[in-house]
């Protein structure tokens, strides 16, 4: 099963984000600003949650969730 976003921008692309509790987040790209990117969180409760960071603080994910290993490699 993937996971989608509701507002899914840039083709839906996953993307890492930096989070202050929890180190990094899943999310997908829902907006690009001038001075940072907001992301919406999946896997996270309640659904649909939102955050917004840095450029610098954002990394391109794995396309599929189904992989069977625990790297973002192909």
């Amino acid at each position: 099963m993937h996971a989608v976003c509701s507002e899914a921008m840039d083709g839906g692309k996953k993307v890492w984000v930096a989070h202050a509790l929890n180190g990094y987040k899943l999310g997908c790209i829902v907006d690009l600003g001038a001075d940072g990117i907001t992301v919406e969180l999946l896997h996270d409760r309640p659904p649909g949650q939102k955050i917004s960071a840095p450029f610098d603080s954002t990394f391109p994910a794995e396309e599929y969730d189904d992989k069977d290993v625990d790297d973002n490699c192909k």
